[in-house]
């Protein structure tokens, strides 16, 4: 079977790629803490979450409420991709750096990014998807996450977002 992280649905997904459920898609887990963004084994037969961002039922964002509403999440995501293609062109005319980081901050939508909690998560799941345990950074130390590797003893965690790599001991 192949795992795959569904991160606007906060759920992971089972494909069948042999036996006799083949070429089927299942839920293999779902109402996850957050945006699963990647997944790895873990030492102990279940697997490791990163989570873009977790978050609580009480720390809702743009982005979540957007998800409900594809015709509006469209209309703002085009909108927000038409400012930042507006200010990259008037950045040729201006010099000035701070346009050109505003333009490619709405142009790649990172700028919806800033209404998300800024909140780390990584979840260990049984292989039956159940949660395990889970460390949380809700303090803005590291956020983001896009990569747990399990070795030696520690998890390693890896961001995008953030210029370094993260290290918790188990």
């Amino acid at each position: 079977s192949l795992l795959v992280c569904e991160l606007c649905m906060h759920r992971i997904l089972k494909y069948h790629l042999k036996g006799p459920k083949q070429g089927q898609t299942e839920v293999f887990v779902d109402n996850l803490p957050g945006e699963p963004d990647n997944i790895r084994p873990s030492k102990r037969g279940g697997y490791w979450v990163a989570f873009a961002t977790g978050h609580s039922p009480n720390d809702t964002s743009v982005i979540d409420h957007l998800i409900k509403y594809p015709f509006i999440r469209k209309a703002v995501i085009r909108l927000v991709y038409l400012i930042g293609t507006a200010l990259k062109s008037a950045s040729g005319f201006y010099s000035s750096p701070a346009v050109k980081d505003l333009a490619a901050q709405f142009e790649n939508g990172w700028i919806l990014y800033e209404t998300v909690p800024q909140y780390g998560l990584v979840v260990e799941l049984g292989a039956d998807g159940k949660i395990l345990r889970s460390f949380h950074s809700p303090k803005y130390k590291i956020h983001m996450l896009s990569e747990v590797l399990e070795h030696d003893g520690y998890l390693y965690l890896g961001s995008y977002r953030n210029p370094f790599l993260g290290r918790i001991k188990l």
